[in-house]
């Protein structure tokens, strides 16, 4: 069925904060975005599609959403030029519903490691630490204050699809505090004045904190943390940016952590 001119106007605006707060909706655009949220199980509220820019992955992407009773919908070239945030959206953009998590649902059984950003204002930075995160098994990611979007569509790009398998939430620091004490975590947070990285957190559960890119994590979380932690690298740059940073510490506790488990008895 094709699209109507109030339908287009819609799915443009998810471009913007304030049109996906409305619909309660991100928009996802391109064949392997649109691969992995398939394979993780997250099916699209609606399917935009010009039949004339599919290739054999993008047919197969139509087929599995119809399969699935996914409400398909037909697009003209234009049309889809029009929606896209990227100037090769591949044939295809779809809707998926923002998750509307709060932290009293995370369940500390399930998620034992959390990525903790605060005011992480790059897309780049926020999309690469939901990447690692996923990579790292960390398997929540929590927001606290000014951070961009993370259903913003240069932050779904960047997590390479790993927005879709993973738990995000918004929350206020204090809250994230007394939730991560309550539930036996321990806080490892980056900051230029911490130490290299030492002897692995001992707690089962584990959370790591990044802070903006600017002015790195607030007073509360550094003085709050068991662990402060920072990445030595040579004069050479005057420092790195919190995607790079967040990924190597998490990379860090990911090795200790599976390299303490035993291996499976034969």
């Amino acid at each position: 069925m094709p699209i109507t001119r109030q339908e287009l106007k819609d799915l443009s605006a998810l471009r913007t904060k304030k049109g996906r707060r409305a619909q309660g909706l991100f928009a996802a655009e391109g064949i392997r975005l649109l691969e992995v949220a398939l394979d993780a199980g997250r099916l699209p509220e609606t399917l935009y599609y010009v039949p004339s820019e599919l290739k054999l992955r993008g047919e197969r992407i139509l087929e599995r959403a119809r399969a699935a009773r996914c409400p398909c919908v037909r697009l003209e070239p234009h049309q889809l030029a029009a929606a896209a945030d990227t100037e090769t959206p591949q044939g295809l953009i779809a809707t998926f519903a923002v998750p509307r998590t709060s932290l009293a649902e995370v369940s500390p059984a399930t998620h034992v490691a959390i990525l903790v950003a605060e005011s992480v204002a790059d897309p780049g930075n926020l999309g690469t630490l939901i990447r690692s995160a996923l990579a790292f098994e960390f398997s929540c990611v929590v927001l606290l204050g000014n951070c961009v979007d993370p259903h913003s569509p240069k932050v779904v790009r960047s997590t390479a699809g790993a927005i879709f398998s993973l738990t995000t939430v918004q929350a206020e620091t204090s809250q994230t505090l007394q939730f991560l004490q309550a539930h036996g975590y321990h806080l490892v947070a980056a900051s230029g004045v911490g130490k290299p990285p030492e002897a692995p957190p001992t707690a089962q559960r584990i959370a790591v904190a990044i802070g903006s890119e600017g002015k790195g994590l607030s007073q509360d979380l550094i003085e709050q943390s068991n662990y402060i932690w920072r990445i030595d690298h040579s004069g050479k740059i005057e420092s790195l940016n919190a995607g790079m940073a967040g990924s190597i510490i998490m990379q860090a506790l990911y090795s200790r952590r599976t390299s303490s488990v035993p291996p499976p008895s034969t």
